[in-house]
């Protein structure tokens, strides 16, 4: 069996909710960096600026993480949202079933939207507080994608949402999804995909 979508699963997803405006605003109440695109400050990472004509490097934590314990290390208040992927069960030698967890966490001091924002996803449909809208904008990005394996992503039959608590300032949702893939060798493909 190969695990290759352990790792792609992520990336894909990682894709889709940097490329989705209102996921990214919801979870950034304020970039980390106004020098950087609010996608940058979204992944994070390391990159360089130029400030009175010296080039400094600059290591942006970012706000979405392909690891599901990483406010522990998280010193400030931002939101953040971890992805992990597990195979749950395998059907012989072809279908197996991938299982997707979205962690996502508020700080407690931004669990409350200002004023405007509020009044802007509440006009698109959305209701509650941060981490309630970012729950459902993930959920409207990813319920029933056809983006991942063979079939649609559907939350899990069991406990598809749960609360959770990473430690004393944070509050945090589980997401929990589940999808079919064929069992696929790509160690046995070219570059091409042949």
């Amino acid at each position: 069996m190969n695990f290759y979508e352990l790792g792609k699963y992520k990336e894909k997803i990682i894709n889709m909710f940097v490329a989705n405006e209102d996921i990214v605003n919801l979870v950034i109440s304020k970039p980390d960096d106004n020098r950087f695109e609010l996608g940058d400050n979204f992944l994070g990472g390391k990159y360089k600026a130029v400030k009175d004509g010296i080039e400094e490097k600059v290591n942006l934590i970012g706000h979405c993480f392909d690891v599901p314990f990483i406010y522990a290390s998280i010193f400030d208040n931002r939101s953040a949202i971890c992805i992990d992927t597990t195979i749950s069960r395998a059907e012989g030698e072809s279908i197996k079933e991938m299982t997707v967890s979205i962690e996502i966490m508020c700080h407690k001091t931004n669990l409350k939207l200002d004023t405007q924002d509020r009044a802007k996803y509440i006009k698109k449909g959305l209701s509650g507080n941060r981490l309630d809208m970012i729950v459902q904008e993930v959920g409207l990005q990813l319920n029933s994608s056809r983006e991942f394996g063979i079939g649609r992503f559907k939350v899990s039959p069991r406990n598809p949402v749960r609360s959770y608590f990473p430690n004393n300032d944070y509050f945090g949702k589980v997401l929990t999804y589940t999808c079919e893939d064929f069992m696929t060798d790509y160690s046995k493909r070219s570059l091409y995909g042949n």
